[in-house]
């Protein structure tokens, strides 16, 4: 069984990407979270934190 960190390379290799999943991996996932950030981010925005995290 293969670790669960390493389902992005398997991806990649699905769209003939793979060589460059495996020796980079570091660069496919720091781009899984540049495309998860913005969201929590704007959900975070969204809930009005202006008036409730600091106080």
């Amino acid at each position: 069984m293969e670790h669960p960190y390493l389902f992005l390379p398997k991806v990649f290799e699905l769209f003939g990407l793979g060589h460059f999943a495996n020796a980079y991996p570091h660069v496919v996932y720091s781009w899984l979270v540049l495309l998860i950030r913005p969201r929590t981010f704007l959900r975070w925005w969204s809930r009005g934190w202006r008036s409730s995290w600091w106080m």
